[in-house]
């Protein structure tokens, strides 16, 4: 995935090294050991000290000319660990010692934050991260704050570069696994592949056989009676292509957690898992979430768990729950503003 750079950056700015303190510390306990006046033996030392940072932090290369890429997948798994690299080119004619730091969130699992390296004259150097996250949605690493050493070692430059690469964190949904291998194993339980009508309390009317003392009597078909010398009874088979939606909570109570994992993550695993099922019988299955403005139409069930997952073809997805300090979502169901729709439309329709 190719990063984005944010418009602006982070003002430059100035840091001292542990090394310095050590030098100052060391130099002000022999300044107090020298005969004389040790307050302007001190005086001298931290003057002396001070132009030394200042000279070192001025020969120090600015960060901005550096040049930096992220290489990270622009799709991960909840829980999963994938690898990220940052690519750092010195275009400079010297050796730098260089140290980065990328913010991200906690629940973005990048692990090490914080990472230095020596690149050489005109060369790049390559620092690898791992990202195991812990929420499903958006993620985002960036801005990278990076900082080059002066020579002294004594301080350096820092500046935040406006590099920012988004990532998009898809669940596990264990249930849907669990459903398509309950499936694949009673599929191999049949005896055999051949298509065959399947008859039960359906409605939708199937064939007319003699009727049977076990058959419910509404089902006696009385003009194909009287016209034979036997009773004869209808029988049905189940519908198909019915169109199933499945209504999701988002509100902030669906943020809590049930063994480590929010209720909505819970609810959204059963609703694919659901649509999984239905999707298998020839049904289609559309999803919607209180407060989302995207709603998944009835379609095949890959397509609704792709859009589950995360953001499908058209870029839309389900929101996740809301957070506490959000404001309440609107309450926006199947009907919408207005409850009339097409057949066979199954979103709402603006009055």
């Amino acid at each position: 995935m190719s990063p984005r750079r944010e418009p602006g950056a982070g003002r430059p700015g100035m840091y001292a090294t542990p090394r310095f303190v050590v030098v100052v510390l060391a130099a002000s306990v022999v300044a107090m050991l020298l005969p004389g006046p040790v307050w302007l033996d001190l005086l001298a030392v931290n003057l002396a000290a001070l132009v030394s940072l200042a000279i070192d932090v001025g020969i120090a290369p600015r960060p901005g000319s550096l040049q930096a890429t992220w290489d990270v997948p622009e799709v991960v798994a909840l829980d999963r660990p994938a690898k990220g690299t940052l690519r750092l080119h010195n275009p400079t004619g010297r050796r730098l010692r260089v140290a980065t730091h990328e913010a991200a969130a906690p629940s973005t699992g990048l692990y090490p934050a914080r990472q230095s390296t020596v690149l050489d004259a005109h060369g790049w150097g390559v620092l690898e991260e791992d990202i195991i996250p812990s929420r499903r949605g958006r993620l985002t690493l960036g801005p990278l704050t990076v900082r080059t050493e002066g020579p002294l070692g004594l301080g350096g430059r820092q500046r935040s570069l406006p590099l920012v690469a988004r990532l998009k964190c898809y669940p596990a949904l264990p249930g849907r696994k669990q459903a398509e291998l309950r499936l694949q194993r009673a599929r191999t339980l049949q005896s055999g592949y051949r298509l065959s009508p399947i008859r039960g309390g359906g409605g939708e009317f199937d064939s007319l056989r003699e009727y049977h003392p076990d058959d419910e009597f509404r089902r006696i078909n009385w003009r194909a009676t009287a016209r034979s010398t036997k009773t004869i009874s209808n029988t049905y088979r189940e519908e198909r292509n019915q169109q199933v939606l499945l209504l999701v909570d988002a509100s902030r109570t669906m943020a809590g957690t049930v063994a480590g994992v929010p209720r909505f993550e819970h609810t959204l695993d059963a609703g694919i898992a659901l649509a999984e099922l239905a999707g298998r019988i020839g049904d289609h299955v559309g999803m919607a979430a209180f407060g989302a403005d995207d709603p998944v139409p009835p379609q095949r069930p890959a397509g609704v768990a792709d859009r589950a997952d995360g953001p499908g073809r058209d870029g839309g997805s389900l929101p996740g729950p809301a957070d506490a300090d959000e404001p309440p979502p609107r309450r926006r169901g199947v009907g919408g503003r207005s409850r009339h729709r097409d057949r066979g439309d199954p979103r709402p329709h603006d009055e």
